[in-house]
């Protein structure tokens, strides 16, 4: 009869930092990546130029409609067919990355959309430029309004990280199914590191709603 016992996966505790660590750094970097990517596609969509829009709209919709796996599939296995060979790792970031980047898209464009225009043309009777008016007016209102849909955005990047397990990234969840398969302590492996995952997730939520309670009182 099986017997709960955490002490028989302790030995395989010393290698938690480093997968932990891998976890952190592969959705940190996922998490700018696909803001940085995620500013263009949002602009396109909100141009009014039909061609840019179409191609923002037509990459939205193709990368929110593709699994993770899927995506880290075509860029590992896929693109090294077609002679394009990816390290594990970067096939990792780059699904996680251009599919973040599809949801992110539209987080930055639902916070543009909440901007008054009115506030554009204060600025623009003020003198200011057009990358002033960016910069200093519309991207800080911009942040303080997509704060709370971007926690769930980071979370989310968070989590699918641990797809990168598949091709032998050694993240947590890499940890996870090693530890389970040497030591045959499956339900062990998976209640630590989901427990581990539990608190990242809840200690990036924290953070943000930090930062949020901060810009809020900013405002005040």
């Amino acid at each position: 009869m099986y017997q709960f016992n955490l002490r028989a996966i302790l030995v395989y505790f010393d290698r938690l930092p480093q997968s932990i660590a891998v976890t952190l750094a592969l959705t940190g970097i996922a998490v700018v990546a696909s803001t940085l990517l995620a500013f263009p596609i949002a602009k396109a969509r909100m141009s009014g130029i039909p061609p840019l829009v179409v191609l923002a709209r037509a990459y939205v919709e193709l990368f929110r409609n593709i699994p993770i796996l899927v995506l880290l599939y075509v860029y590992y296995f896929g693109l090294a067919q077609a002679g394009l060979h990816l390290s594990t790792w970067w096939a990792a970031l780059l699904a996680l990355s251009t599919n973040a980047a599809a949801y992110c898209a539209e987080i930055l464009r639902a916070g543009y959309s909440a901007i008054p225009s009115g506030q554009r043309e204060a600025a623009r009777s003020l003198g200011l430029r057009a990358w002033q008016i960016e910069v200093f007016v519309v991207l800080p209102q911009v942040a303080r309004v997509i704060i709370p849909p971007f926690a769930n955005h980071c979370i989310g990047v968070l989590l699918g990280s641990s797809i990168a397990a598949v091709v032998g990234v050694a993240d947590l969840a890499d940890w996870m199914l090693a530890t389970g398969s040497d030591s045959f302590r499956y339900m062990e492996s998976f209640l630590v590191a989901a427990t581990i995952y539990i608190v990242l997730c809840q200690g990036v939520a924290a953070v943000i709603a930090a930062i949020d309670r901060r810009a809020r009182a900013g405002l005040r």
